[in-house]
């Protein structure tokens, strides 16, 4: 009905209009263009253009990428003219190995874009635009400052945990190991001297070097009194005063970590480096939908700037999730 009708209003009955004290109206629509005019155009075939900026701008709206034999058609200038007119708004995607419009190539992981240019800039000097452009895109580096870390960071070296356990523990015996096909930490640690271990950075029930484990393993730390036998085996009770205590060593061993991860120049050197280069590699990408002429669709109908930049999204990343707010009250 909403395609054939504009304006609908449901009225107001006179018996709601009489309990709510306001004026009755009939209920009220006009009639979709549909009625009156045509509201579907044939589609206009495009076979000649004046500038290389016109072909790709045609090519994006019917091919949605960029084609570059299409171009070639339509402006009557070889491949190689198209590219040199169009310089910093295509660029060819050596991994890719396609032709991609500068707001695609120069969005999403461009550090590893820019590896890769750089691989193919050492074989082909082409490709060293690529390499300068890319370089000016990259996202700026988060100060350590800014870096969340933690003990159990799984994208901490085990170098700088097993440096961490020496600053408390001493040298004690250790395997530590993070295992990223499971995602998980294996640690086995030997406890330090009775005073490091059970006084200073543990409990009596919870030495350092356990609390470590299961900081490390993403495991509870808890303390448990046995408390008597049956059938099945030892009856257990949660202590609560020395769990607590138990957690309390663990967060001063969680706040060590983070007062000694950054007191080394190397090392948070080293770490910043390491967190940038793995997470902080993605320019967000830009859609423009503007050049879109959606042929097939209503002329009665103009799209907003969002909704054909959505349209725009989903052909260039071959896929989209579209949601519209629904009212609370809504029932289906």
């Amino acid at each position: 009905m909403h395609a054939l009708e504009k304006d609908f209003d449901r009225g107001v009955s006179k018996e709601t209009a009489r309990k709510n004290g306001i004026e009755a109206r009939e209920p009220s629509a006009t009639k979709a263009a549909i009625f009156t005019k045509r509201v579907m155009a044939p589609t206009r075939e495009i076979t000649s253009v004046a500038t290389a900026k016109d072909a790709l701008v045609v090519s994006m709206n019917e091919r949605g990428r960029v084609d570059l034999d299409l171009m070639v058609r339509l402006v009557g200038k070889t491949e190689e003219a198209l590219v040199t007119e169009l310089r910093g708004l295509i660029y060819h995607n050596p991994f890719r190995d396609r032709w991609e419009t500068a707001d695609q190539y120069l969005t999403g992981n461009v550090k590893a874009k820019l590896t890769a240019a750089k691989l193919a800039a050492g074989q082909d000097a082409r490709y060293a635009a690529n390499v300068d452009a890319l370089e000016a895109v990259q996202p700026k580096d988060i100060e350590p400052v800014d870096i969340s870390i933690q003990l159990g960071s799984t994208w901490v070296p085990e170098q700088y945990v097993s440096e961490f356990i020496s600053h408390v523990l001493g040298g004690v015996s250790r395997q530590i190991s993070y295992q990223e096909a499971i995602g998980k930490w294996l640690v086995k640690i030997s406890p330090a001297d009775r005073t490091t271990n059970n006084v200073q950075w543990g409990t009596a029930e919870a030495g350092a070097n356990t609390l470590i484990e299961r900081i490390l393993e993403n495991r509870p730390i808890e303390v448990k009194d046995l408390i008597g036998r049956d059938e099945r085996g030892p009856i257990y009770r949660t202590n609560e005063e020395k769990t607590a205590a138990a957690n309390q060593k663990a967060e001063e061993l969680r706040q060590a970590f983070l007062d000694w991860v950054w007191t080394d120049k190397d090392r948070r050197d080293a770490l910043a480096r390491l967190y940038n280069d793995r997470f902080n590699t993605d320019v967000a990408p830009r859609y423009s939908g503007d050049h879109l002429t959606l042929p097939g669709a209503s002329v009665d109908i103009t799209l907003r700037p969002h909704q054909k930049d959505a349209i725009w999204r989903g052909v260039q990343d071959g896929r989209a999730f579209s949601t519209t707010w629904s009212a609370p009250a809504r029932r289906w």
